[in-house]
């Protein structure tokens, strides 16, 4: 008889329907810790749940109220990993890297670098540090900050451009970028081996130091004479990345370098105070004619270096040995008009530091003329001519692509006509012709201008003419030539590689005070209460600029606008191509002793101790500083008349020194206070040095890595070269350990003195 099977027994009940609607929590809840030991507890099935989505958030919700708080925070921790989503990884590079632009804290970028290889990776990429770049203006590189990331071993790193990446960390394919990301800053270029991470790195410390504070690499303290306590008068400072040239009352002349503030040589020679020193920078180009003229032996500067002047200098004539000015043979010679050549006397070693041919054979064409001319082959108007214009005249040529199709000059040519060239350097300095090595132009109370050989101390050439004391000095960009202004009321033009004068500049009345170069044009201050614009290679007047009731003490040149500043307390400045005066600034109360110019912006610093920010119409568009300018100042170019920006109440006494760029200005005054402003806002940061009884001069070069502060302490001449630029490890452990070795003798010297006794 067949037997039937118990009925399947009906599951338990689960909590009501309306309990999970309604959200109420089930009683006596099921827990793991209630199962028996040894019970399997599989995962459940998705297919057990219910496929209504509504009924799943249902069941899930009614699991979720019947946990226990453990329980709870085991599904925490299991779901949290779960949710995690690397939103970068999942978009494609091109995207991720849109996102990562819009981040423009570099902090935020550097931490976001911790969150995994991948975000490192994409962070790594160059079109955001590039970008970073224009957006901070770190538009200025030079060539120290590639050799100076070699010497860290970090130079094999390939210069980044739009399609080649550095992959640091990741031996990955690199990414795919976004091409023409960085088009809307097209004047970035940096120095071979540097990648823009590298170099906005290495910007973003030095601004950060000038916010912060840098160390101080040295300082040097000159003693006055007890006969002459102005003898320690600093009275011209000139500096570039790699030297510093003070020029001082009593004499002489430091040339200290500018990365570690090292005394390297003291220039003897002059023989009354030095009051203009400009520094000429090795290397370069030979612009305008002389870059083509007959007189230059191009293949000197190619064929020798810095390495063949120490081969030469065993075989230095007895004159050099002997010292830098005895027996010279050209210690006595006259400038009237323009003087033969005399680079047939200089020695090997110091042609080939002033760029010229060392073998001073019959080839020498200039020697030839000369020869000719005391024959009396050549007039003194042809000499003049032929040793003045021809080599010199940027207008006697004009190359064939210049031309337009009727044989004209084209709008190029017109646009050099009136952008004339790069102006003056701020800190003292020119860029040189191409010699190998970096020279010193200098003059003072003697009344001559001496050319120094740096690297030897030897004084090369001179140059006498003037009458009465040299006030002021600058060397054309390019060009070996150098324009003084002397106290005799006149300017000369002087060729400082063949030593010899070119041209009087006659017509002022009374003594020149200032003057400032750009290009071929040179504008001079006076004391007559005017300024002029002279052409440089024809020695022409161009502009009579009238208006200043008093004498003049100051002047800045760009190229196509003129400041000058004097004792009638104004500021005027002039159009360069018409001579016309656009507009007369006022807002100091006594002499107005410091200016500088830039395309945006011109600074003033006066003897009632203001600094004043005057915002400048917007140059025309062709202008060559035009599209750097805006992209600098956006905020500014909305200016079209002349404006205040800022009145700073910078010192209690005369401005003494102001030097500003893009990011900072600084000024020192005879209140002995160094003091730093934000250029954009006139906001003060700090003091750059300690209080003195008075500051000198104060410079910083290139790159804004050194900053140089001359002033007086305690009746002493003090030197102080302050370094702004990151530092490396090597040289914080060596602070490190001399800090320490101060301790010890500082411990040693309290231990021997022992205790002291009362009596």
């Amino acid at each position: 008889m067949p037997i039937d099977s118990p009925p399947t027994p009906a599951p338990s009940p689960g909590p009501s329907m309306m309990a999970i609607v309604h959200g109420e929590r089930p009683s006596n809840p099921l827990s793991s810790s209630d199962l028996p030991v040894g019970t399997p507890t599989s995962p459940v099935s998705p297919l057990a749940l219910p496929q209504n989505p509504v009924l799943r958030k249902q069941y899930l919700s009614a699991v979720i109220y019947a946990c226990t708080p453990t329980e709870l925070l085991f599904i925490s921790a299991t779901i949290a990993p779960l949710l995690k989503r690397d939103f970068l990884r999942d978009l494609p590079p091109e995207l991720a890297l849109h996102v990562l632009g819009f981040v423009d804290e570099p902090q935020t970028l550097v931490r976001a670098t911790q969150v995994s290889r991948w975000w490192r990776r994409l962070i790594s990429d160059e079109s955001l540090w590039k970008r970073l770049c224009g957006q901070y203006a770190f538009d200025e590189p030079h060539a120290n900050i590639g050799s100076r990331n070699r010497r860290r071993g970090k130079g094999k790193m390939p210069l980044a451009t739009d399609n080649e990446h550095m992959n640091e960390e990741v031996n990955q394919q690199p990414l795919t970028l976004l091409r023409n990301r960085s088009t809307s800053h097209p004047t970035l270029s940096f120095s071979p081996g540097l990648s823009f991470r590298e170099y906005f790195k290495y910007s973003y410390s030095i601004m950060q130091n000038w916010h912060n504070g840098g160390h101080l690499l040295r300082a040097h303290k000159i003693p006055s004479s007890s006969n002459n306590p102005e003898s320690g008068v600093v009275t011209s400072l000139a500096l570039d990345e790699d030297w510093v040239v003070v020029g001082l009352a009593n004499c002489r002349i430091h040339v200290f370098s500018a990365r570690t503030g090292v005394l390297a040589r003291t220039l003897v020679g002059h023989e009354l105070g030095v009051w203009a020193v400009c520094l000429v920078h090795k290397g370069g180009f030979m612009d305008g004619a002389g870059r083509v003229s007959k007189f230059q032996d191009g293949g000197a500067r190619s064929r020798h270096s810095e390495g063949d002047i120490d081969m030469i200098y065993s075989n230095l004539p007895n004159w050099a040995i002997g010292g830098p000015t005895t027996n010279h043979p050209n210690a006595n010679a006259n400038a009237a008009g323009a003087d033969p050549p005399l680079h047939q006397f200089v020695p090997s070693s110091l042609r080939i530091a002033l760029g010229l041919n060392p073998d001073n054979d019959s080839n020498d064409v200039d020697s030839k003329k000369y020869e000719e001319k005391e024959r009396g082959d050549w007039g003194d108007e042809d000499w003049e001519q032929r040793s003045g214009c021809d080599v010199f005249d940027e207008d006697a040529e004009v190359d064939d692509h210049n031309m337009d199709s009727e044989g004209s000059p084209d709008d190029t040519s017109r646009q050099r006509s009136r952008y004339p060239g790069k102006p003056s350097g701020v800190s003292g300095s020119s860029e040189g012709w191409g010699q190998p090595g970096a020279l010193v132009v200098s003059g003072g109370c003697d009344k001559s201008v001496r050319v120094w050989d740096i690297r030897s101390g030897y004084c090369i050439y001179v140059l006498r003419g003037h009458t009465s004391t040299i006030r002021c000095i600058k060397v054309l960009h390019n060009r070996p030539l150098a324009v003084s202004g002397s106290r005799d009321n006149t300017l000369r033009v002087w060729d400082v590689q063949r030593g010899r004068s070119l041209r009087i500049l006659a017509g002022h009345t009374a003594s020149v005070r200032c003057l400032d170069v750009c290009g071929n044009r040179v504008v001079s201050g006076s004391y007559d209460h005017t300024c002029r614009l002279w052409d440089v290679d024809t020695g022409e007047c161009i502009h009579v600029l009238r208006g200043h009731l008093h004498q003049i003490y100051s002047v800045a040149f760009d190229g196509v606008r003129i400041a000058s500043g004097g004792l009638d307390t104004t500021v005027r400045v002039w159009d360069a191509e018409t001579g016309e005066c656009k507009a007369t600034l006022q807002g100091h109360t006594a002499l107005v002793c410091q200016l500088q110019l830039s395309p945006t912006m011109l600074a003033t610093g006066g003897s009632d101790g203001r600094v004043i920010m005057f915002s400048f119409p917007p140059l025309n568009p062709s202008h060559p500083h035009s599209q750097q300018s805006k992209q600098r100042h956006p905020q500014h170019n909305q200016y079209t008349q002349f404006q205040v920006l800022h009145r700073i109440a910078a010192h209690d006494s005369s401005v003494t020194a102001l030097q500003f760029d893009h990011r900072f200005l600084v000024t020192g005054g005879n209140d002995g206070r160094v003091r730093l402003f934000e250029t954009q806002t006139g906001n003060y940061v700090r003091d750059l040095s300690e209080p003195s009884e008075s500051v000198w001069k104060v410079a910083y070069g290139p790159g804004a890595e050194v900053c140089v502060i001359m002033c007086k302490r305690q009746g002493r001449t003090i030197m102080e070269f302050w370094s702004l630029k990151p530092r490396e490890e090597w040289e914080v452990e060596r602070d490190r350990e001399r800090e320490k070795e101060k301790e010890r003798l500082r411990m040693e010297e309290d231990r021997n003195m022992g205790p002291v006794l009362d009596c």
